[in-house]
């Protein structure tokens, strides 16, 4: 679900100032300069909807319980996916979290149905680490709901980066990341390391040694012949 914070950062910074909204307050404004209707909006989904091949069944406020269920599905804390889409009430959005929960899960450990077995011994998956990065979760957990929010909190640190590079850390795996920005990042809130970045094992498909006999033909030797310049 990240990819959606790139397309509404895009659309918010470049598309929507093109209409010239002023002072309307709307998210979605039209060529008019005014708020984007209801019906307006509906009819822009059926034609995506038909366009993407989906059931006609579904209509625009499936898109509402679509996200509802996805922040429960990556752990959000019911508060805050109670305030995103204003429910009055925590249990109706424990609803969407029964329903979330009653999915059944496959079996830890287990293959796929169809996967062809392994032979004892017999192995082309090489053990590969991977993590998982968990700020924004965090962020959420303690109501910081903007990237731009942290640009003050660090700042006040002693780290000093601008917003969008504040973006690209909340939104995207960093791949360096320095120790000071990590130690921060744990007194904003409040955390530790371990709950920051969660450590995993991925699989990953290797080419086998060609000592096995199961890999590609080594290269043959090729004889080379040395002539000596005349006059030399």
């Amino acid at each position: 679900m990240d990819w959606i914070v790139d397309v509404l950062d895009h659309y918010i910074q470049e598309v929507r100032p093109l209409f010239g909204p002023g002072k309307i307050p709307a998210l979605w404004v039209t060529e008019r300069r005014s708020r984007l209707s209801r019906l307006s909006a509906s009819d822009a989904f059926e034609t995506a909807r038909q366009l993407a091949g989906l059931p006609g069944e579904l209509d625009l406020h499936a898109l509402r319980h679509s996200y509802v269920t996805h922040l429960v599905e990556f752990d959000y804390p019911e508060r805050f996916v109670s305030e995103q889409v204003g429910h009055s009430y925590a249990s109706t959005t424990a609803i969407y979290a029964g329903v979330f929960r009653r999915l059944p899960q496959p079996p830890a450990g287990t293959l796929p149905q169809g996967a062809p077995r392994r032979a004892v011994g017999s192995s082309d998956m090489n053990k590969k680490m991977g993590y998982r990065w968990h700020l924004r979760r965090l962020m959420a957990a303690k109501e910081i709901l903007q990237t731009t929010d942290l640009v003050p909190l660090l700042a006040d640190r002693g780290i000093n980066l601008s917003r969008e590079q504040i973006f690209r850390l909340v939104t995207q795996l960093p791949q360096r990341l320095s120790m000071d920005v990590l130690a921060d990042l744990c007194d904003i809130l409040d955390c530790t390391p371990n709950d920051l970045i969660e450590v995993e094992a991925v699989n990953q498909q290797v080419s086998k040694d060609a000592t096995t006999g199961n890999g590609p033909p080594a290269p043959g030797a090729r004889r080379t012949t040395i002539r000596r310049s005349e006059g030399l």
